[in-house]
């Protein structure tokens, strides 16, 4: 739900809130209309990955790549500062920041 805040609308309904002067009677309305707007996106969603069943498997597979191409990348400059520790002829100064590369964690999927 986009309002995580915000009661189902058969449960909010259900409580008949005591509205005692138009501020509350303002916010009753807000909460309503957003509980609205929630169940309508849930709607849409329902109807667009019926009509769409592959764009979920397609975003997957998105993902799933680019998490294996920063997965690549981060253990190519981790090779590239290894090879450069090693390297008497390096020209990395003391400070470059290329030198963090070596602490990269290669292993996990984190992003």
């Amino acid at each position: 739900m986009n309002f995580p805040d915000v009661e189902s609308l058969e449960r909010r309904s259900s409580s008949r809130a005591c509205l005692v002067d138009d501020e509350d009677r303002h916010r009753h309305r807000q909460v309503q209309r957003r509980i609205a707007i929630a169940e309508h996106d849930e709607q849409l969603m329902h109807q667009w990955r019926a009509q769409f069943p592959n764009a979920v498997d397609n975003i997957d597979a998105f993902f799933d790549d680019l998490r294996a191409q920063r997965r690549f990348n981060r253990r190519h400059r981790r090779a590239v500062a290894e090879f450069e520790l090693k390297n008497p002829n390096t020209t990395w100064t003391e400070n470059d920041r290329r030198w963090d590369d070596i602490w990269t964690e290669t292993t996990s999927d984190d992003e």
